[in-house]
């Protein structure tokens, strides 16, 4: 499930996407990261998202979404502004709203879980 949320940017939306995350969490997702984009139309130039996962271990992976890529761009189909770091890239976030969206900071240790899991 992946769906947008709002901004870090403002002290209210943060607190509102903590809470989604959090709730997202009790009715049984195992997994769910807010993750960033920046958008320069958008009001605040950023917005948010989270990604969820019913079981972990689902989905792409970061070497899937960079083969399939490839495989795009052997075909001759191309894109100016996509690349797949930019999914790896969305999830790091500034260390103050890391700590208060996970209470901890999340990332120590997790490198390989963001080539692993998206």
């Amino acid at each position: 499930l992946n769906f947008q949320t709002d901004t870090y940017n403002l002290p209210h939306d943060l607190e509102d996407a903590k809470e989604w995350r959090e709730k997202l969490l009790e009715i049984g997702f195992e997994s769910s990261r807010y993750g960033s984009l920046s958008i320069s139309s958008y009001p605040t130039g950023q917005f948010g998202f989270l990604l969820c996962k019913k079981i972990n271990g689902s989905g792409p992976n970061l070497a899937e979404v960079e083969r399939r890529f490839d495989d795009m761009v052997e075909r001759g189909l191309s894109t100016t502004y996509y690349q797949p770091k930019f999914q790896e890239g969305a999830f790091l976030l500034p260390l103050w709203v890391d700590k208060y969206l996970y209470g901890t900071h999340e990332q120590k240790g997790s490198k390989l879980n963001m080539k692993n899991e998206l």
